[in-house]
C-alpha cells in the first residue's frame, strides 16, 4: 500500500520524490517547466498530476450526504461506513460501492477531493467538507496511489479523485456547507 517506488524513481522528469513525515513518500514538481513538459510528453505524469491536484486542495475531502449520514450527523455521531464491520477491500468498494451489496459488505466511505464530485453524487441531504487532518491516516486511501493500474477501482478513483475513508468520520471533522 501507498507510495509505489516503481512508479516513481528518483528522478521523473519535471518532478522530484521526497521522503515525508513518517516514512511516506510523495512527490513536488520542479520549478523547471521544461523538465515538466519533458515528463508529460514521456508519458510519466498521470499518476504524477493526480497527486499534485490531491496535495493542491488544501487537505480536505468532500462528500454529498445520504439521509442515514446526515441523521447521524444530525445527532452528533459523525457519519459510518454502510457496514463499519464489513469485509469489501478497497478495490472492492471503489468497484461495487454504490450496489446494494454495499449496506453488507462495505467497511469504506466514498469522498472525493473535488467538490464538483461531490455535488454530483447529491440526493438533497446536504454536502459536508472533512478536514483530513482529523482522520487516522491509516484510515484513508487514495485507491489510484494503492492499485494497480489495470484495476477498475484504479480508474473509479481517478475519475472520482477518491479519498476512501475507512469506518467512521468523526463529528469534529465535518464542516457542513450545504
Amino acid at each position: 500500500m501507498g507510495f509505489h517506488p516503481e512508479l516513481f524513481p528518483d528522478r521523473i522528469p519535471g518532478f522530484k520524490v521526497f521522503k515525508a513525515k513518517f516514512g511516506s513518500q510523495a512527490i513536488e514538481p520542479t520549478s523547471n517547466p521544461i523538465e515538466f513538459v519533458l515528463g508529460a510528453l514521456l508519458g510519466l505524469t498521470e499518476r504524477v498530476t493526480l497527486a499534485l491536484a490531491a496535495k493542491g486542495g488544501g487537505n480536505y475531502a468532500y462528500r454529498s450526504l445520504t439521509s442515514a449520514n446526515a441523521e447521524s450527523l444530525a445527532a452528533g455521531k459523525g457519519i459510518f461506513a454502510n457496514a463499519p464491520g464489513g469485509s469489501w477491500t478497497l478495490e472492492q468498494h471503489l468497484i461495487h460501492g454504490s450496489s446494494p451489496k454495499s449496506f453488507l459488505n462495505n467497511p469504506w466511505i466514498a469522498t472525493s477531493s473535488d467538490i464538483n464530485v461531490a455535488r454530483s453524487f447529491s440526493s438533497g441531504n446536504g454536502l459536508i467538507r472533512i478536514d483530513l487532518s482529523k482522520i487516522s491516516a491509516n484510515s484513508m486511501q487514495r485507491g489510484w496511489m494503492n492499485l494497480p493500474g489495470s484495476s477498475a477501482g484504479y480508474h473509479y478513483s481517478i475519475w472520482q479523485q477518491e479519498v476512501s475513508i475507512f469506518g467512521h468520520i468523526p463529528q469534529n471533522a465535518i464542516k457542513i456547507i450545504k
